[in-house]
């Protein structure tokens, strides 16, 4: 009858116990590391120190590809490479690395800011006016001169696509300019159609639309209340502990055994996960889809930027995951600490009926 207790308390620890210890530790975990005030901000302040590298690397890439980037890409990087200037430089020249630092990345991290009811949700907005001004300077013009004359001579079609273009800053829309030199008398509003998109943006852009914002409340509330899922797989180990061991030691053994193991389940995964999505990022995507207009990701360039979206992925994965993988350490050593107890400070195991006898006789001689 004891041997089929304990497989009933076995399955229902297996099968219902740990996978409900799992889900309310990712659960908890997930909603702490993004209610986290710090979250956004740190997260932000770590993608945003990439970007210039990252379009260095994308640019090189570009530049050296071969038949497989489209032409007219290849033929951008390539005067880009011809101007001397990296683009991290530029950027550090005209100031749109300050404003990656000190406009967007603390935008993006007032989010979490709002979340948590710090701040409020108007208060939070992307300021653009130090982005616009970057590019209106005269360094900027002078790199994009550059890269225009390095192109190739537009062909009469190019040329006319050019001048669509600059109709169209004009009528404020967006086309595609051609990677070809309009020539010198066409240089400056060929600048002007290159910056267009910039320039005419709002100084200020809210993150946050107080018209649609529900508040803070219900998340603190929800946050709040999240704790008490563990109730759940918490009831669910203490019926199969009661069924396994009823109120013997043996109760703490399975209990905290139950929980150790949900803990280790839940480690692995955040584990497996955050290893798992950075690698196949890196992975050659060409083979998933190509649309028949240059397969982007098969090629040099797209090679390059799945590898350095990996690494940032990675340190998005690696804060988001930090409260799962503290929580799971604590479960795992409360589990561990009960299934130890049990061994230390359980009752003394009773001696033969014959010995306890023959020891009392002893006693009266």
């Amino acid at each position: 009858m004891g041997a089929a207790r304990k497989v009933v308390a076995f399955i229902e620890i297996a099968l219902f116990s740990i996978p409900l210890l799992v889900a309310s530790i990712w659960a908890v975990g997930l909603t702490d590391a993004v209610l986290d005030p710090e979250f956004f901000t740190m997260v932000s302040r770590d993608v945003v120190a990439e970007v210039p590298s990252l379009m260095d690397d994308a640019v090189e890439a570009a530049r050296t590809a071969g038949g497989e980037m489209d032409p007219e890409a290849k033929a951008w990087a390539e005067a880009v490479g011809k101007t001397g200037m990296k683009p991290s430089e530029l950027f550090e020249t005209i100031g749109l690395t300050a404003w990656f630092t000190d406009q967007l990345a603390p935008a993006v991290g007032g989010i979490s800011r709002v979340l948590s009811g710090e701040v409020a949700p108007e208060a939070v907005k992307l300021d653009n006016r130090p982005l616009k001004a970057a590019m209106g300077r005269p360094e900027l013009r002078d790199f994009l001169a550059k890269a225009l004359a390095a192109l190739p001579e537009c062909t009469p079609q190019e040329l006319e696509r050019w001048q669509q273009e600059m109709e169209q800053v004009r009528d404020r829309r967006r086309g595609n300019a051609p990677a070809c030199n309009p020539g010198p008398g066409s240089a400056d509003a060929a600048v002007m159609v290159l910056t267009a998109a910039a320039t005419e943006m709002p100084d200020e852009i809210p993150l946050f639309r107080a018209s649609e914002f529900r508040g803070t409340e219900p998340l603190k509330a929800v946050h709040s209340l999240l704790w008490l899922i563990f109730l759940i797989p918490g009831l669910s180990l203490l019926f199969a502990a009661l069924i396994a061991a009823g109120a013997s030691r043996g109760f703490f053994r399975w209990f905290g055994g139950g929980a150790a193991a949900g803990a280790l389940a839940s480690l692995g995964l955040s584990t497996l996960a955050g290893d798992l999505a950075p690698m196949l990022m890196r992975l050659d995507p060409a083979a998933w889809r190509c649309d028949g207009q240059g397969c982007w990701w098969a090629s040099g360039p797209g090679r390059v930027l799945a590898g350095r979206a990996a690494d940032m992925a990675s340190l998005v994965i690696e804060r988001l995951f930090a409260p799962v993988t503290t929580i799971g350490l604590w479960g795992l050593i409360i589990g561990a600490a009960l299934v130890v107890l049990s061994f230390l400070f359980g009752g003394k195991k009773e001696e033969p009926a014959g010995a306890t006898g023959a020891a009392g006789a002893a006693g009266r001689q």
